[in-house]
């Protein structure tokens, strides 16, 4: 198995998905724009295992920005709304692109919504599924090392590896201008 210098494993999407179909207790999908890390979750959480019943309810992928300004715009009885079944457990914690999000305000208080509920999802047992573009050295900085600690006891910590898929996207667009300006 490939790791990287720091003992992460490395894993291509067809890899990632064995895991994620197997259930596993969670997962921290690390790695660099445009590899599918968000593709990935969709997949299974919102389309293939989701309705076949992944966990107890389906479970909705939040980016972790849109939970920063659920918090900023309706505060906590927002978040315990929206997250009631992973506060309880019941339903697996999935965030697209921790360490993008802004730290949120309401009323005046300033918090940091993902570490809270990383840190709640955590005391209660649930599954938690994350991704990031940071590495593990800037997610240490980011939410410190007592999350992700409990990250590394919850989750398998994966680097995606591959090329980015947008790129591939922007020459097709290159492309398509091509034809249009050809005409």
């Amino acid at each position: 198995m490939k790791k990287t210098d720091n003992g992460l494993v490395i894993l291509n999407q067809e890899q990632v998905l064995k895991v994620l179909n197997a259930k596993p207790k969670g997962m921290t999908l690390l790695g660099n724009v445009g590899l599918g890390k968000s593709w990935l979750y969709d997949q299974v959480f919102d389309n293939q295992l989701g309705d076949k019943g992944f966990y107890e309810n389906r479970a909705p992928m939040y980016t972790a920005n849109s939970i920063s300004g659920m918090y900023s715009s309706g505060g906590m009885e927002l978040i315990l709304q929206k997250f009631k079944y992973q506060l309880e457990g019941r339903q697996a914690l999935v965030i697209d692109d921790i360490g993008t999000e802004i730290i949120g305000a309401s009323y005046g208080t300033k918090m940091d919504i993902i570490e809270w509920l990383i840190l709640e999802c955590y005391a209660a047992k649930t599954p938690i599924f994350t991704t990031t573009n940071l590495t593990l050295d800037a997610l240490t900085k980011r939410y410190g090392s007592r999350v992700v600690d409990r990250l590394k006891e919850k989750t398998f910590f994966i680097v995606l590896e591959g090329k980015s898929y947008r790129e591939e996207t922007y020459a097709n667009t290159e492309q398509d201008l091509n034809v249009l300006l050809s005409e």
